[in-house]
Formats: structure tokens, sequence, C-alpha cells
């Protein structure tokens, strides 16, 4: 069996880029495995949740959702998704500025109720400078 190396072209089209050159960032604030509605969470923190779930639900993966899968943990999800070649670390102090610091009292005591807090980052880089 051969395969054709993939040009810059074909790895886009594979990946869904398509022809774009912009950068796509992810910023995700995300509590898993606690004991409160998931609902609680979005009131008090005043954040419309991208994701949620609780302990036990059913929920369904899949090209066309058919598999039926039960949530081991509870989790809630807030997400930034910005498409910009911007630098990463700007986004990141504006996140901090307009979500974390004036909810930081309320994340901490949310907090307490859970198993794990996570601060995500991931960027989708398109724009590097190839040398080859």
């Amino acid at each position: 069996m051969s395969f054709k190396k993939l040009n810059k072209n074909d790895f886009k089209k594979l990946m869904g880029t398509d022809g774009s050159e912009t950068n796509q960032n992810h910023i995700i604030l995300q509590f898993f495995d606690f004991d409160l509605a998931p609902d609680f969470i979005t009131d008090q923190l005043g954040l419309e949740a991208l994701s949620t779930g609780q302990k036990g639900e059913e929920y369904f993966i899949g090209p066309q959702k058919q598999i039926s899968r039960i949530r081991e943990c509870s989790h809630w999800e807030y997400e930034w998704k910005i498409h910009s070649n911007d630098f990463i670390g700007e986004m990141i102090d504006q996140f901090f500025k307009e979500i974390i610091i004036p909810r930081v009292d309320l994340i901490k005591e949310i907090g307490r109720h859970c198993e794990t807090v996570r601060l995500t980052v991931v960027q989708y880089y398109y724009t590097a400078v190839s040398y080859t």
C-alpha cells in the first residue's frame, strides 16, 4: 500500500480549514465531578454554558448519535471560541479580565464542590511560517 504525501492544501482540506489562514482559539473554563445542579453554576456565574451534564444521565455519541452512554461525572463548560490571528496571550488576558477576575470568588466557591476545575487553552495555528 502506498500513500500520497499531503501538501499544505490537502492537509487544510482534511482538517477542515480549507484555505483559511485564520487561527482558531479556544479558551475554556470547566468544572468536573460535582454534586451541584449545572443550572446552579450557570446562574451563579451569569455565563451561558457551552456544555453541561450530570453524573448518571444518559447521553448519545456517534455520527448519528445512536450509541448510548451513561455519564460518569458531572461537568459544566464555558468557552470562548475566537477566530483570530491576534496573539493568544492577549486573548487569555481578555478572558481573565472579562470572565475570571470579576467572578474569582464565585469560581473558588463552586470549585470547593468540584473534584476538578480546569482552564483549557487550545490554539489551532494556521499562520506558521514555513521554511521549506
